[in-house]
């Protein structure tokens, strides 16, 4: 009687080896049921970073920067950055993403110095430079008319808003987008005297359609007032101690200088997140880059695609398995 043979021949083409059964695994994505699974593991998963962060960051309020009207030892000033680093890094996990065009959570002259005097000094130059470009113009609001042949500018809130009419081109219409995101102050909305027809808002030039409300509107809330480009000049003009100072306390306040803490590692949700450079567009050819010898189809420099690839291109092939 013949021996009867239990499982599978040995010589079965069907048995794999234990390590080749890993390339089987792309079989999962064909089951409907597992990937809902999978899917809702993830939004349960970011659901509970976002919670926790939430509630970390709310308990936990930004702790006070060194005072500016008194001496403060040593001790004291290493306390308080200790405790302000700590904030940033709770704030770089937990925090929320800072809205344009508001103060949120940039780094402010505390963040800058590294000593009391150097702390002081900041405050100051700050303080000047805000004196001379003036406060932010309340609620900015960009709009059109149906045909998109005029534009306007809505300036305050809705019990006393000033309504400043122009006209431009698409190209600067996009730059102009970008300025009233960020945030205009009174500085940087200029008119061209004496006649008014031309106008600026901040490094975009537009022409006006009703000069005459443009030119009151100056006369009443920016005459004197300047804009960041004339106090940067004025500030190239200091001696290199003080010129220092002030170009870094020009970053607290020009927006387009200005620098954001990290905020929200943890509670971003996953179709948020900043996935860096997109392979796929390298892949299509959709990938262009300004170089030394003129425009290229591929995001690295001539002769520097290791360095590309080690610095840019690497964590993101690597940023799943993390």
């Amino acid at each position: 009687m013949a021996e009867e043979q239990v499982g599978m021949r040995r010589d079965n083409p069907r048995e794999l080896p234990a390590w080749m059964k890993l390339f089987t695994a792309f079989k999962v994505a064909l089951d409907p049921k597992k990937l809902l699974l999978a899917a809702a593991g993830i939004v349960v998963m970011a659901f509970g970073w976002w919670l926790l962060a939430a509630l970390f960051f709310t308990f936990n309020p930004r702790p006070p920067a060194a005072p500016t009207d008194q001496d403060i030892d040593k001790e004291t000033w290493d306390d308080l950055k200790i405790a302000r680093s700590r904030w940033n890094l709770l704030y770089e996990m937990a925090g929320p993403t800072p809205v344009p065009g508001e103060d949120g959570y940039r780094h402010d002259a505390f963040d800058l110095a590294t000593t009391p005097a150097e702390y002081r000094q900041l405050v100051k130059a700050k303080d000047e430079i805000e004196a001379k470009v003036g406060k932010r113009l309340q609620k900015v609001t960009l709009g059109h008319d149906p045909d998109w042949k005029t534009y306007w500018l809505l300036i305050g809130d809705k019990q006393n808003p000033t309504t400043l009419y122009f006209k431009t081109d698409k190209d600067a219409l996009d730059t102009l987008k970008d300025e009233v995101k960020r945030g205009v102050r009174a500085g940087d909305l200029r008119v061209d005297l004496p006649d008014a027809k031309t106008a600026w808002v901040r490094t975009v030039q537009v022409t006006t359609t009703d000069p005459e409300k443009w030119l009151d509107f100056y006369n009443k809330n920016l005459k004197n007032t300047y804009s960041l480009r004339t106090i940067e000049d004025e500030i190239k003009e200091k001696t290199p101690k003080d010129r220092e100072a002030y170009l870094r306390a020009l970053t607290l306040i020009d927006p387009n200088k200005a620098r954001y803490k990290p905020s929200g590692r943890l509670r971003t949700w996953p179709w948020f997140e900043d996935r860096g450079p997109n392979p796929y567009l390298l892949v299509t050819g959709k990938v262009h880059s300004e170089g030394t010898d003129g425009s290229r189809n591929v995001p690295w420099e001539r002769g520097q695609f290791a360095g590309w690839f080690m610095s840019d291109q690497l964590p993101v092939l690597l940023e799943p398995l993390l």
